[in-house]
């Protein structure tokens, strides 16, 4: 299966893997009393959290993620962008796709930079999130 990042403001990444794309809410726990004395515990939803997941792609000479980086630093809400990851089956049909809302930039791993290593570099980009939204079409 093939798939995509896009990313508002950056041309489409060219990426290998990604790593740890999830959503979860908290679980709030009651405890109650029943009429006859017994102590029930119930769950419930509670506030959805955020996440993170771990982009990989090759080393380029773009600086988009470098300058990404720089404006998180500068001006942290000013650099949250929303996302979509796009998932494609075999004939480069989108099959699926989930919204990344107010993505940003927590790190950036260059990993390796072995002498021989004919595949080149990665960059491993840490990307984190406030909600992850199945888009429904």
């Amino acid at each position: 299966m093939a798939f995509a990042l896009e990313i508002d403001g950056f041309p489409s990444f060219s990426i290998v893997e990604i790593i740890g794309l999830r959503t979860e809410q908290d679980v709030v726990r009651l405890t109650e009393s029943t009429a006859d004395g017994r102590v029930v515990v119930r769950q419930r939803p509670g506030r959805p959290r955020g996440g993170e997941c771990t982009v990989t792609r090759r080393v380029t000479a773009s600086g988009d993620i470098d300058a990404w980086l720089a404006q998180v630093r500068a001006d942290a809400d000013g650099a949250r962008r929303n996302g979509v990851v796009v998932l494609y089956d075999a004939d480069l049909v989108p099959v699926k796709r989930y919204r990344l809302v107010n993505v940003w930039p927590r790190a950036l791993a260059v990993v390796g930079l072995v002498a021989g290593n004919v595949e080149g570099p990665l960059e491993h980009i840490t990307l984190v999130y406030d909600a992850m939204e199945p888009v429904t079409t």
